[in-house]
């Protein structure tokens, strides 16, 4: 029988130990404040990001993991 793995990316929003608990693989997505870019839930975590939003006053711009990323967390 073939074993099923889910695959989704942070932007799910997942907490960490219940995809661990479930063998969920989350592939993060890109938050990026100016020129510093962070793997979602991996480099920066959402009481991070919420406090660096309220201090720059603006929202980050995000990104949709590369195919190339997902492609490893396939394989």
């Amino acid at each position: 029988m073939a074993k099923v793995v889910v695959i989704t990316d942070t932007d799910a929003n997942l907490p960490l130990d219940l995809a661990r608990l479930h063998n969920i693989v989350q592939v993060p997505i890109t938050i990026q404040f100016g020129e510093e870019s962070f793997e979602d839930l991996f480099q920066i975590d959402n009481k991070e990001l919420f406090a660096r939003i309220d201090r720059a006053g603006k929202l980050p711009t995000t990104a949709a993991p590369s195919p190339a990323a997902f492609a490893k967390a396939f394989k």
